[in-house]
């Protein structure tokens, strides 16, 4: 018999030896301890395999704890920050969009608003990069103090974002569009008009509530949500506020709120943020 070819360093340390073994036991004693030394060799193999199982099972193990560990670090860190902005009455997850009026303006001096719709932020702008555009704007919107988020858009990002918010105002609007079609033909009430929107995100924090709670007044922390909001205003109302036909009562402003809308409704008619 020829001796084996020593064992390389392939081979784990651990079953070295009984390789090893295996190969000059057989020229020791006449070849006899063929089988046993293989089969220390495959024991030892098989040892060395248990052990790497276990290893493996025991790191699996961990990396599963340390996984449930971190989603459990997010979602409480996810709490307290929906905590905070909600102590803020901040709210970044929705959008509203609303109409304000100046109906009222001179008489009351209240610019009135109505909510056409409230819709999470993610279900208008679907694609994340626009998403991400539109939070850092309004953002920046915060900070500056501007509410006017337009300006912080790229021309290119504007085009978009402009234009996904007409398609969910005109999906709100299409069922009269269909009766003042149809209306044509006859004689009726039904006319067209032009309206003009924009993106605006502020805080509205002048206390307001008095008069829907009279008997529950509001704490000093009243104050509006701040959110992003698609401002809508008639065409010819945005006309009048610029050529000086709608002004700020004399009288003075309803309250604090109505002021802060009347201030949003100048400065849109003003700089025409379209």
């Amino acid at each position: 018999l020829k001796p084996l070819k020593p064992v390389g360093p392939l081979l784990p340390a651990a079953i070295r030896p009984a390789c090893a073994m295996a190969a000059v036991v057989p020229i020791a004693n006449g070849g006899e301890p063929w089988r046993r030394s293989w089969s220390a060799a495959r024991l030892a193999l098989q040892v060395l395999g248990r052990q790497q199982h276990w290893l493996s099972f025991a790191m699996g193990g961990l990396c599963i704890a340390f996984a449930r560990r971190l989603v459990e670090v997010w979602r409480r860190a996810r709490r307290a920050r929906a905590e905070l902005e909600w102590r803020r009455h901040a709210d970044f997850s929705e959008i509203q969009a609303c109409l304000l009026s100046t109906e009222h303006l001179e008489s009351l001096g209240r610019v009135e608003k109505r909510t056409l719709f409230v819709k999470q932020i993610s279900e208008v702008f679907r694609n994340e990069y626009i998403l991400a555009r539109v939070l850092e704007a309004a953002q920046k919107s915060v900070e500056t103090g501007d509410p006017m988020m337009m300006v912080h858009l790229s021309p290119e990002d504007k085009w978009h974002v402009l234009n996904t918010c007409t398609n969910h105002i005109s999906s709100c609007l299409a069922p009269h569009h269909v009766f003042f079609n149809e209306a044509r033909r006859t004689k009726s009430y039904y006319k067209s008009a032009w309206y003009c929107f924009t993106l605006t995100c502020n805080q509205n924090s002048s206390a307001g509530r008095g008069l829907i709670t009279p008997f529950r007044p509001a704490d000093v922390g009243d104050c509006g949500c701040l959110r992003i909001r698609i401002v809508l205003g008639s065409e010819q109302e945005l006309r009048d506020i610029t050529a000086g036909v709608v002004s700020r009562p004399e009288n003075g402003m309803f309250n604090g709120r109505h002021d802060n809308r009347w201030q949003v409704f100048q400065r849109f008619a003003d700089k025409r943020q379209l």
